[in-house]
């Protein structure tokens, strides 16, 4: 897969492959069911946006692989209960095709927003915008922005329903990978001024970290990514887990201290469960030709403090990178999707089960 540009080598991904060693726990994984299509679902594709209405859970756009890297603008719907797809009809402020438009939506909102993502070329834009489903319809309305942050794609990006507020943090452009930080804040439905964050200490710059959003407590949670390189390491891939806390009159990041973490990534397989606050990281790259394996849990116990757990995916489905994922808001189950690697490009749900795991 041609790397000639930085930003194609942001998005290559993975072959099947194994690691050398991580800890991992001896509690058994359980993938229950994988869920494959041909042509009555979507076709395979990487870094689409993701968005839950109810028991609909509809994806738009991302990269394709035909040519490798061309946008998408299409957007599928797949119901929980019957397990089937349906196309949707886009209307309203279509936003143009794309992959890595960022989704931050509340738990069971019946709206989304979108942000960022790279186009044609890998261009990345900054734009905002709010989706919803109505039927067979998804409409977009643009939002209007004042002192938006910088374009970006594989950011993390995240809202708070308490305080109304958008989070966008890191990510990559075609000119280098970013760490800044924004809070925005709306004006009224369809217009937000964002605020660039000032805390002592943060994460340097990164992309295609793993995240999830804490909405009882207001805590962004980041996992991984990959770091700015030099001649003796150029695709370093961080190991830390750093927390946003966006509540209150300075909200700052924080590191968290691991034990014994996980090996660093890029664009893993991930979904958080706002209910039980829970994320869960699969695969991902460290070197763009091999997947990570294992499954890691990062969740927040009794205590309120966040701790990360390892388990082994070895008789698990195909290891992939890129995909989307989310938590099923009916059951203990994860769904993980779509993505790629040397081996295949995925027209799939992988179920993952973790009753039997609680930590």
């Amino acid at each position: 897969m041609n790397e000639g540009s930085c930003f194609t080598a942001i998005v290559c991904y993975a072959s099947v492959a194994t690691f050398a060693s991580a800890e991992f726990n001896d509690q058994a994984v359980s993938w229950p069911d994988r869920i494959e299509w041909t042509d009555d679902g979507p076709a395979a594709r990487e870094h689409q946006s993701l968005m839950i209405f109810g028991d609909q859970v509809v994806i738009f756009g991302g990269s394709g692989y035909e040519p490798q890297g061309g946008p998408l603008g299409d957007a599928w719907a797949f119901d929980l209960k019957s397990k089937a797809w349906k196309p949707l009809t886009l209307e309203g402020d279509v936003p143009s095709p794309a992959g890595s438009r960022r989704v931050a939506q509340a738990r069971g909102a019946d709206h989304a927003y979108l942000f960022g993502g790279y186009g044609a070329n890998f261009a990345t834009n900054n734009e905002l915008f709010c989706a919803e489903l109505d039927g067979d319809i998804l409409a977009f309305t643009r939002v209007e922005q004042l002192n938006p942050p910088a374009a970006r794609a594989l950011h993390a990006f995240a809202f708070d329903p308490k305080i109304g507020a958008l989070i966008v943090t890191h990510g990559a452009a075609p000119t280098g990978f970013l760490s800044d930080t924004w809070i925005g804040t709306f004006d009224d439905e369809h217009r937000v001024t964002w605020t660039e964050l000032a805390s002592e200490a943060q994460p340097g710059p990164r992309f295609g970290s793993s995240y999830g959003f804490d909405s009882d407590r207001g805590e962004l949670i980041m996992l991984s990514g990959q770091t700015p390189g030099s001649a003796e390491n150029p695709m370093p891939m961080s190991q830390e887990l750093w927390a946003l806390s966006v509540r209150g009159e300075s909200p700052k990041w924080r590191l968290i201290e691991i034990d014994d973490p996980p090996i660093g990534r890029r664009n893993a397989m991930f979904a958080f469960d706002d209910e039980t606050d829970r994320l869960v990281i699969w695969c991902g790259t460290a070197d763009a030709r091999t997947n990570v394996p294992g499954l890691v849990t990062v969740v927040r116990d009794e205590t309120g403090a966040w701790t990360v757990t390892q388990q082994s995916d070895e008789n698990g489905p195909p290891r992939r990178s890129s995909g989307v994922g989310f938590a099923d808001p009916d059951s203990n189950r994860f769904y993980l999707g779509f993505g790629n690697s040397r081996e295949g490009r995925y027209t799939d749900w992988v179920v993952l089960d973790l009753s039997s795991a609680q930590n």
